[in-house]
């Protein structure tokens, strides 16, 4: 679903394989995976781009859900980060202006801003930086070129086995976008 999604399909495909999404994400177990298998960025991109109300809809629906299931405070709160980093506050905040005839997609969008709103004033820098490592999509967010940034936190590359370096590694071997490996090798770099 995930790789049909991905690529460029028509409005109807993409509600009918987002309903799918939808469907299972009201399966808690099933809705704390969603996080670790690109969903998030794949929807992100969708929704940030999609004219199609109801396209809209079913995906703020599956964002919500995904929130509302998952127990576990760090999975919500890393899951809500990567909404932020696909831009689906920004997308949100627009909606917000805008109210639809939707009484159920307001509710959602509401929801939505709260939620990622009130996420975001926990979030550190360095918090920002490894959900953006860990989604793989690495822009030139300020924090890449801040050296206050790999003063304080350079040493936090060394916790939980390298795995923020391990990443990036992964990043320069299976990535091909160039600006996500021009800013892996600096990373790797500044460390």
């Amino acid at each position: 679903i995930l790789s049909v999604l991905s690529g460029k399909t028509n409005f109807q495909l993409q509600y009918q394989l987002i309903f799918s999404l939808w469907c299972l994400t009201f399966n808690p177990t099933i809705a704390e995976k969603f996080p670790h298998t690109g969903a998030i960025q794949i929807l992100g991109d969708i929704l940030s781009e999609s004219t199609k109300e109801k396209v809209i809809r079913i995906i703020l629906g599956t964002f919500r859900n995904i929130l509302e299931k998952i127990d576990d405070r760090e999975l919500e709160r890393e899951t809500a980060l990567q909404m932020v980093q696909c831009k689906t506050l920004k997308t949100i905040e627009l909606m917000d202006s805008k109210k639809f005839d939707d009484a159920e997609l307001n509710d959602d969008v509401e929801f939505l801003n709260d939620k990622l709103h009130s996420s975001v004033q926990d979030f550190s820098s360095f918090d920002e930086y490894v959900s953006e490592v860990k989604s793989g999509r690495l822009q030139w967010s300020p924090v890449h070129k801040s050296e206050k940034f790999w003063r304080e936190n350079a040493q936090k590359f060394n916790d939980k086995d390298f795995e923020l370096l391990k990443i990036l590694i992964k990043i320069l071997e299976v990535q091909s976008d160039t600006l996500a490996l021009c800013v892996a090798v600096h990373d790797i770099g500044e460390y």
